[in-house]
């Protein structure tokens, strides 16, 4: 008997002793069977993530580049969110056409054309036409490009009186010219620059468009002539870049420009260009770095500077080191950006970004109705008052989304960089000259 229960409670204890370690067995492959539930949806999260990404990246490279939204408008005046029905591009079958353009301010070269002896007679007696004094008129346009020589006769006049102090010989004086005994004339030289800076043309090609007119001319002639163009524009360059240090008001942005020469301690050919823009002036850098020691040379150190900017760091850093101070206008239109990106990235999000680009649509219409009236005026009084209660509206809205759980992180990015970016947002608010976007800094290309 006591055999027995000794054997009993020695299996006992074996079956306590497993059953421990089938439960630290069990606490142990569940949390391994928790981690990778955790990382399952870390994965499918980052999966996502990379799935907007790319679909962000696509509509960059294949997508509209314009932002200009067509064929649906959900929370404009179409509250039900359906689609609106997209008009056809092209006239409209029964509307009356425009004529073909009139090319009045064109000069008109008359060319005659006669039949021959032969023509202006009957076929089958022989006998003359009559010409009559009406004709038959058609018109062309003509594209005629011409490079010849153009030879100065200068004439001279001998003296006719005996006063010694007289030169016995005068001549009409040499015509101006941009470089003193050059061979160029203005006007060629003119068309040149404008080939090249405003079309964009290498000089090599336009070396040889000249060449195939019948002009065959050196490069090192050419770039001997710009050279010393540049000399002559140097002054009036310094003049614009002052008088842009000395306003007020200054737009500002930078733009990838690619330069193909190599300077030590930068491995790439990318540079940026950099617009400095006012009322009256606009300044282009070209500048190897994209830091803020290429706008401070330009921004003047006077009180109440506004610049409209991006929100790129280097406008922050140099409002932060200004000496007395900068107030940085940032551009709604990238905000709406912002809103734009996530619609094209997520596809859950299409409403939410459709309902606050509607909001920064109204603000610019409020704003832009403003804008249009006196500033002392009942009318401007009223929509100040309205674009401040948007303003205020949008505010409240933000931070209630926010404040949401749920809110999706793309989502939250954007709100957060809105929220960030605020104070420099509703700057025109209290400076009704200022605009709400950067578009004037662009640069074009």
């Amino acid at each position: 008997m006591c055999t027995e229960r000794c054997n009993i409670r020695k299996e006992y204890q074996e079956l306590k002793i497993r059953i421990n370690t089938l439960n630290s067995d069990v606490q142990y492959w569940r949390s391994r069977f928790e981690d990778r539930i955790g990382r399952e949806e870390a994965l499918k999260e980052k999966i996502k993530e990379l799935q907007a990404k790319l679909k962000y990246r696509e509509s960059q490279l294949f997508g509209k580049k314009r932002e200009k939204r067509s064929g649906i408008d959900c929370y404009a005046g179409n509250n039900n969110g359906n689609k609106q029905e997209s008009k056809k591009r092209g006239r409209r079958k029964g509307s009356p056409g425009h004529g073909r353009k009139s090319y009045d301010n064109l000069d008109v070269e008359i060319v005659e054309h006669a039949l021959s002896d032969e023509d202006k007679k009957c076929p089958v007696c022989g006998k003359p036409f009559r010409e009559l004094t009406i004709t038959e008129e058609s018109e062309e346009i003509e594209w005629e490009v011409n490079v010849y020589r153009k030879r100065h006769k200068r004439k001279r006049y001998a003296r006719c009186c005996d006063c010694p102090q007289t030169p016995s010989i005068i001549t009409a004086p040499v015509p101006d010219k941009l470089i003193p005994k050059g061979l160029f004339s203005v006007g060629f030289w003119t068309k040149l620059l404008i080939l090249k800076y405003l079309f964009q043309l290498p000089l090599s090609r336009i070396i040889q468009k000249l060449s195939l007119q019948g002009l065959e001319i050196s490069p090192g002639t050419v770039t001997g002539g710009l050279q010393k163009i540049q000399m002559m524009m140097t002054p009036l360059y310094d003049r614009i870049v002052e008088s842009v240090r000395q306003v007020s008001h200054l737009h500002i942005d930078e733009s990838r420009w690619y330069v193909f020469e190599e300077i030590a301690g930068k491995d790439s050919y990318q540079w940026w260009i950099w617009v400095f823009s006012t009322s009256n002036a606009v300044v282009y850098v070209i500048d190897p770095s994209r830091s803020s020691s290429v706008p401070v040379e330009y921004v003047g150190q006077g009180e109440g500077i506004i610049l409209s900017v991006d929100r790129y760091s280097a406008y922050k850093k140099l409002a932060r080191e200004h000496s007395n101070g900068l107030l940085l206008a940032f551009c709604w239109s990238h905000v709406r950006r912002d809103f734009f990106n996530v619609m094209k990235s997520w596809k859950e999000l299409e409403n939410w970004s459709f309902k606050w680009i509607d909001r920064i649509g109204e603000l610019y219409k409020i704003n832009k109705e403003r804008l249009s009236y006196s500033q002392d005026s009942e009318d401007y009084i009223k929509s100040d008052e309205q674009l401040r209660v948007a303003i205020n509206k949008m505010e409240e809205v933000r931070d209630q989304e926010l404040s949401e759980d749920n809110l999706h992180p793309a989502g939250k990015k954007v709100l957060i960089s809105l929220e960030n970016h605020w104070e420099g947002l509703t700057l025109f608010v209290d400076h009704p000259h200022i605009p709400m976007d950067n578009s004037e800094g662009t640069p074009t290309e």
